[in-house]
């Protein structure tokens, strides 16, 4: 089909045109879309038309539907911009464009470079590289890819088994929270019993005390009155010595004298 000066192909015609190229001339394979979906976003699989590697370098390549009476620089720097996005992801991006869009009336070299896609040309069913690719690629393999995947899956159970290991902790802390506090309300009723113990204790004590100064009270009464009646004793006896003294010899120490002091009592 031709449009103004163009030759348009179907974009079923163009990619099969991309991979004959591809593989044959340049000897890169074409990554299958199963492995793509494993590596990529789903959004990036279904809006990338192929997806190629060279070596340990990933090309995708994007074919802009191009219409009859359609054709014009707005619509050919929307598809840049699509294209540009992708430019973190793959270590080179073409546009596919027909041979006669490749010129400063459609498209700009320095966009193109800064964009870091590059430009794919055909004509009369061939294709050919116009403008490279200057990808500002961050992941650099698919290997790279899946590796940073491993790495990243590794972290993910590493952290359920932190938080599994954290969860355990915090277990345990509760079931120690509630085994100090039962301790502590244990504790509490121990005290207040034992303060009830020691305060009945207390008052056994004090009452016992008091008996105890009763019966100090009335020993030391006794013993006084036992020292009285010691003194008496002993003044009798001084008192009858002196009287003894005081008798004639005949009655001192006279039994009969006892006898009669009895019967005058």
């Amino acid at each position: 089909m031709e449009v103004n000066e163009f030759i348009l192909f179907s974009k079923e015609r163009l990619l099969e045109l991309a991979k004959e190229y591809f593989v044959s001339r340049k000897g890169w394979s074409i990554v299958p879309t199963t492995e793509a979906e494993k590596v990529f976003d789903e959004d990036t699989v279904k809006n990338v038309d192929l997806i190629l590697r060279d070596g340990n370098n990933i090309i995708f390549v994007l074919v802009p539907r191009i219409v009859k009476g359609e054709i014009s620089k707005s619509a050919i720097l929307a598809y840049l911009a699509k294209a540009s996005k992708y430019a973190s992801l793959a270590d080179k991006v073409y546009l596919l464009l027909p041979k006669g869009i490749y010129s400063p009336r459609y498209i700009d070299g320095r966009l193109l470079k800064e964009c870091g896609v590059g430009v794919l040309i055909y004509s009369h069913g061939k294709i050919e590289e116009a403008f490279p690719s200057f990808s500002s690629k961050k992941v650099q393999t698919i290997s790279e890819i899946r590796e940073l995947k491993t790495k990243i899956k590794e972290l993910e159970d590493k952290l359920m088994v932190l938080i599994d290991e954290v969860s355990l902790i915090k277990s345990h802390l509760d079931k120690l929270d509630t085994i100090v506090q039962e301790i502590e309300n244990k504790v509490s009723k121990v005290s207040a019993g034992s303060s009830a113990a020691f305060s009945g204790e207390l008052e056994r004590i004090l009452s016992r005390l008091k008996v105890l100064e009763k019966e100090i009270k009335y020993i030391k009464g006794r013993t006084a009155l036992s020292t009285v009646r010691e003194s008496e004793v002993s003044l009798s006896k001084s008192v009858s010595r002196e009287s003894d003294e005081e008798l004639p010899d005949y009655l001192v120490d006279n039994p009969w004298l006892n006898v009669l002091s009895k019967r005058g009592r």
